[in-house]
């Protein structure tokens, strides 16, 4: 019995330590269980008391977007009736460096007890533009209010206030990787043709928008392949086609190739890969084969080739025959 406590004792810090990291893993990237709140202000625009509320999540990730209601209440006006207010838009900063001007087609006529809501998009590329994957960063929201009015007296007024000046907020970049990995193949027969792959997958978490590969420098059929939208653990093979007997006399001897691969995360943070390739083909000939009409079976046959141009002394030819699918010689 004291044996048996013993291991289950040793084994009881392994446990704990795995409990740990699958906890701390699942706090990182878990934007299901961030809760919006809702703020309200009551800010004084000359004679005008307004009341904003705003509702938004306390974490943005940068694979989703977010639908933020906000609603504009003229609560008060003091001194000489208001002739009209109108809300022009929205300023929305977050940190020192985003920025979201939200400007409707038309602006909205405010009066005092009849509210007014809109609802703003936050996307990634707005929240999380120079985020690299995997970061955290503890930041503010600003909202400032565009207005203009005008009281009955005939004065006016017009310019950005500050509704909001510090919503904190929390902004998470996933752990999106992404893999890539070319290779090349050649054929000879029936044709010979040179077949460059990519092959690209995901890791982590997330997803990316899209990746796309490039060949420069070498006549493929087509040049430029995407994948589309790709999850995690999810992988796609992309594939070039160079058919180097269909060019004959335009292929060349010798290509200076570059494969260029790029992977776009939902926030605009790209991946980028280039890999340079020397690319030596073999000439490509002309061939002519003499045989006899006819044939006597079980016996030796005569066949003979010509290369034209010839082969030069550091090159070789192999010779492979078949006869109903079945090969008969090869040398």
């Amino acid at each position: 019995m004291a044996n048996n406590l013993g291991i289950r004792n040793r084994r009881l810090p392994a446990l704990l330590l795995t409990l740990l990291l699958v906890f701390s893993f699942s706090a990182y990237f878990s934007p299901a269980t961030a809760q919006p709140v809702t703020k309200e202000s009551l800010v004084n625009i000359g004679p005008v008391w307004i009341k904003v509320t705003v509702t938004l999540p306390t974490e943005l990730v940068a694979t989703d977007e977010y639908q933020v209601p906000v609603t504009i209440l003229i609560t008060e006006v003091e001194g000489a009736g208001l002739k009209v207010f109108y809300l022009k838009g929205l300023r929305i900063t977050i940190g020192d460096t985003s920025t979201l001007e939200v400007v409707p087609d038309t602006p909205y006529s405010l009066s005092p007890g009849r509210p007014v809501s809109l609802t703003v998009k936050l996307t990634p590329r707005f929240f999380a533009s120079q985020m690299v994957p995997g970061d955290i960063k503890d930041t503010t929201i600003k909202i400032d209010l565009s207005y203009y009015f005008e009281m009955n007296d005939g004065s006016s007024s017009m310019g950005f206030y500050s509704a909001f000046t510090s919503i904190p907020v929390r902004v998470i970049a996933p752990r999106t990787y992404v893999y890539v990995e070319p290779y090349l193949k050649t054929d000879y027969d029936p044709f010979y043709i040179v077949r460059f792959y990519v092959d690209i997958w995901v890791k982590g978490e997330g997803f990316i928008e899209n990746a796309q590969a490039e060949i420069s420098g070498a006549p493929v059929q087509c040049y430029l392949l995407t994948t589309g939208k790709m999850n995690v653990e999810e992988k796609r093979t992309l594939e070039f086609l160079m058919n180097v007997s269909k060019l004959g006399p335009f292929a060349r001897s010798q290509y200076s190739v570059t494969v260029k691969v790029t992977a776009v995360t939902p926030w605009g943070y790209t991946y980028s890969y280039s890999f340079p390739l020397n690319l030596v083909i073999k000439p490509v000939r002309e061939t002519k084969v003499n045989l006899p009409s006819t044939v006597v079976a079980n016996t030796y046959v005569p066949v003979s080739f010509t290369l034209n141009p010839p082969l030069d002394k550091d090159e070789q030819a192999t010779v492979s025959i078949t006869f109903e699918n079945q090969p008969v010689y090869s040398g």
